[in-house]
């Protein structure tokens, strides 16, 4: 035996000390991470996060209903860390400790580390890279909340990427920080995809006349808008529900993503595979006509 067996020997007692297995884990296939090497992700992004490097972590690999094969590692009361346990990326990220903070009727402070959209979007845009976000990952639906008689504040956002300057919808992120110092408070995002389809053999007008039929088919008469008259919208989506379509099951870990024409009726929209012409489902919004 030599020295770097017994180093390494050393170090894999030393991790372990620091997390066991819970009796409800499944055991990991040859293809999925180990639960040695989630510990060392989610350790680290732990780090990144609280700065904190203390405390057992309990891990557990199980099938989530929507995303497969998923490892967690739970520091009670601290910190919890997902990850695919196929590609040992991150799903989710929850800081326990900040949302207890938050919950326990911490007076509102009367200054913020995040003040403006510009600093909640540097701060949102360094968690996205430390989560293993895409580096081309676009902001949406930025929101900093303040209401009269709330304990906090929260700065909120979407996140979703583009192909060939196209919006990927199905891929996503949200992410939460406390406007106070800046902190994480969760983060879930979905990233894993394949791109059936790439480039469009329909007609947009094709699309229009599909989509119109099918708009008709499927709303009465009272509940109807009318098209939009811009030319539709490509963007890649996974099977919708809806409109003669059936929707993808949740249980797909790999967002199988398709080219559709968006076709939209006021707020609704239709998809129309902009390859074989057929339905993909759409959307229809909680907002009726009059």
């Amino acid at each position: 035996m030599n020295l770097i067996t017994i180093t390494l020997g050393t170090l894999a007692c030393t991790l372990q000390a620091q997390y066991r297995i819970d009796s409800n884990s499944l055991q990991p296939l040859s293809s999925e991470r180990t639960a040695a090497q989630v510990f060392q992700s989610a350790r680290t992004i732990r780090q990144s996060i609280q700065g904190i490097d203390s405390g057992i972590a309990i891990l557990q690999l199980y099938n989530k209903r929507t995303l497969g094969r998923e490892w967690e590692a739970l520091w009670y009361d601290q910190f919890q860390v997902n990850l695919s346990a196929r590609t040992g990326r991150i799903t989710c990220i929850t800081d326990w400790k900040k949302t207890d903070e938050l919950h326990s009727g911490r007076p509102m402070p009367n200054s913020f580390a995040i003040a403006n959209e510009q600093q909640a979007t540097v701060r949102l845009r360094e968690l996205l890279q430390i989560s293993g976000s895409p580096e081309n990952v676009e902001l949406r639906n930025l929101r900093l909340t303040d209401e009269q008689g709330r304990k906090y504040a929260v700065a909120s956002a979407g996140a979703f990427v583009r192909f060939r300057s196209r919006r990927l919808v199905g891929p996503y992120c949200s992410v939460s920080i406390d406007r106070f110092d800046g902190k994480l408070i969760s983060l879930d995002q979905l990233w894993d995809y394949h791109i059936e389809t790439e480039e469009p053999v329909l007609q947009a007008n094709a699309a229009r006349t599909r989509a119109e039929q099918l708009y008709f088919a499927n709303r009465v008469e009272s509940d109807r808008y009318p098209m939009n008259p811009e030319v539709p919208e490509l963007i890649y989506i996974r099977r919708q529900g809806g409109y003669g379509s059936v929707a993808t099951p949740l249980e797909e870990p790999i967002a199988q993503l398709r080219i559709v024409f968006s076709v939209k009726f006021g707020p609704d929209q239709v998809f129309i595979d902009a390859v074989t012409g057929q339905t993909m489902g759409g959307v229809v919004s909680k907002e009726r006509p009059h």
